[in-house]
């Protein structure tokens, strides 16, 4: 028995035991394994989200764990977390310099891939999460976790302070975090596996619709809506079909007008769509109108309302920040009428900025120009194909030219936020790529060209380690970039079947071999600066030159 003597840490564990602990499976032998993972899962589905009944997965704690307690990606909001807890009976006890320069190593471990060494539930964990870690969209928290009561002394907390300065030189992609007893003991006194998603909702220029199926309308203010996703996590998203296959341009677009435009953001957005067991409009004049909805479930807005919980983590304000809203209530609808809402809200009037481009009169001028090249070019989405000819599509043009461009900035736009490429076509990087008098052959030399460095980065990753595979993910854009420079350089044609797939290997076996030679030695943001890649090409071309 754990011989607890504070009362408030004696309750604190009994509320793990009773409501956490059955969810972390058999594997802990001791009360003190226990107590450690219940703090972990406690903390992972308080404050990242992650759905109680997940525990057993995303608490990695025993042996061979490289340090890490917990790892969570939250696709609504797109932050991975990162845990390292303590259990600390003595709370006057706070964690060590040696244990955070653990946990930093580890971390730096998960950014490199190097995970081969870890336990065989954390590989697993690591598996389910490491496509985050290539989203450009994605946060990183590192948390740490413990029943102290004490602050991190100054040479502790700086250790994850310096490290997340060397990691945001290009982007505020990482953030430390200290959670000591005082907040964890808040977040178990509310804490609840049992989530009912009943919401009331202050509806501003309330309106309602009888027939044929009750419905409720208006518009909210975003802090209400970051805080039902914050309270409710995954579970108010549960009949949203779409909500983990998040879009990164259209994240990032949502999150800009967040941050830089709230005021407007009701003229921008189309708003979120949910639907309710039932929904009742509190007695009453006011304006915000009070409905309360049971089983609330945001059917189509959801990446609204996760951007919307992010910018709150991030301290950003966001009560300016109005959204449409409706709500449609399944009291007395027919049966399925929630999958007909649901599917239709998810598959009609989509629009994204690559749409755009088929504005541009030069896209139909290098349609026909490719045509007679025998390649059928699509840059309108819906458009009728010709099966009988080899398809270009215009997104793939763009990231061919960029790289092929001689522009390194253009490569590493095509990596950090590929959609800017096309985000206005009046104006650079766009201009820069499809220039004026651009024609058909050099569309179809460089995109085949890029097209055999993407198939000789995917062999080599074939047979590669985790740490190898990462490095050639996140940079197959830099890959490409540095053949079209070499053949520059070395008068290699790449017009010539195999040309560019061979050079592409030994660009690629090159970049492995020299990649930690470089300061930022994690490739998920190695790729996304270009001082690194500057860098990176100078070595790997001089060796190849």
């Amino acid at each position: 028995m754990l011989r607890i003597e504070d009362i408030n840490l004696k309750r604190f564990f009994a509320k793990i035991q009773k409501d956490i602990s059955p969810y972390l499976g058999e594997d802990a032998n001791t009360e003190e394994e226990q107590a450690a993972r219940g703090l972990t899962a406690l903390f992972l589905a308080t404050e990242a989200g992650m759905p109680i009944d997940k525990a057993s997965f995303y608490v990695v704690d025993e042996g061979e764990d490289l340090g890490i307690d917990g790892l969570y990606f939250n696709p609504t909001t797109q932050v991975l977390y990162i845990v390292q807890s303590k259990f600390r009976i003595n709370q006057n006890k706070s964690l060590s310099q040696g244990e955070m320069l653990k946990f930093k190593d580890g971390i730096g471990k998960v950014l490199k891939a190097k995970v081969e060494g870890a336990n065989p539930k954390f590989r697993a964990a690591f598996d389910d999460v490491e496509h985050a870690l290539s989203d450009i969209s994605t946060r990183i928290k590192l948390c740490v976790v413990s029943t102290s009561k004490r602050e991190l002394e100054p040479n502790v907390s700086s250790v994850l302070e310096e490290f997340c300065e060397e990691l945001n030189e290009i982007d505020s992609t990482f953030s430390h975090h200290y959670f000591k007893f005082n907040s964890l003991y808040q977040k178990a006194k509310t804490f609840t596996s049992e989530v009912n998603t009943n919401v009331e909702i202050p509806l501003h220029s309330y309106g309602r619709v009888a027939e044929p199926h009750l419905a409720f309308y208006g518009s909210v203010e975003g802090t209400d809506v970051a805080k039902w996703v914050k309270e409710y996590g995954s579970k108010i998203f549960e009949q949203n079909v779409r909500f983990t296959l998040q879009n990164t341009d259209v994240n990032e677009g949502i999150f800009e007008t967040i941050r830089e435009n709230p005021q407007n953001f009701w003229y921008y957005n189309n708003g979120i769509t949910a639907i309710a067991g039932d929904v009742k409009p509190v007695p009453g004049d006011g304006n915000p109108k009070i409905v309360r909805a049971s089983s609330l479930s945001i059917v189509n807005g959801a990446q609204t309302a996760g951007m919307l919980a992010r910018a709150v983590e991030e301290g950003i304000d966001v009560s300016k920040v109005k959204i449409q809203f409706r709500v449609i209530s399944l009291e007395g609808a027919p049966a399925a009428l929630d999958e007909e809402i649901t599917r239709a809200n998810n598959t009609q009037n989509e629009l994204n900025a690559l749409d755009f481009v088929s504005l541009d009169p030069r896209q139909d001028l290098l349609r026909n120009e490719l045509a007679g090249l025998g390649y059928e070019y699509v840059f309108k989405r819906g458009a009728e194909t010709d099966t009988s000819k080899t398809i270009i599509e215009v997104k793939d043009a763009a990231i061919a030219l960029a790289c092929a461009s001689g522009d390194i900035g253009l490569s590493v736009q095509a990596k950090r936020y590929v959609s800017a490429l096309w985000n206005n076509i009046k104006t650079e990087p766009y201009t820069k790529i499809f220039r004026d008098g651009l024609n058909g052959f050099e569309v179809v030399s460089s995109w085949t060209a890029y097209k055999e460095c993407e198939a000789a980065t995917r062999e080599l990753k074939m047979d590669a380690n985790k740490e190898t595979a990462s490095i050639l993910s996140h940079g197959d854009r830099f890959i490409a970039h540095c053949v079209f420079a070499l053949a520059r350089d070395k008068g290699i044609d790449l017009k010539q079947e195999g040309n560019a797939k061979e050079q592409a290997k030994l660009v690629a076996e090159n970049l492995v071999k020299n990649f930690d030679k470089v300061e930022s030695s994690y490739p998920a943001t190695a790729f996304k600066n270009q001082k690194v890649q500057e860098k990176l090409k100078s070595i790997v071309l001089a060796e190849l030159s």
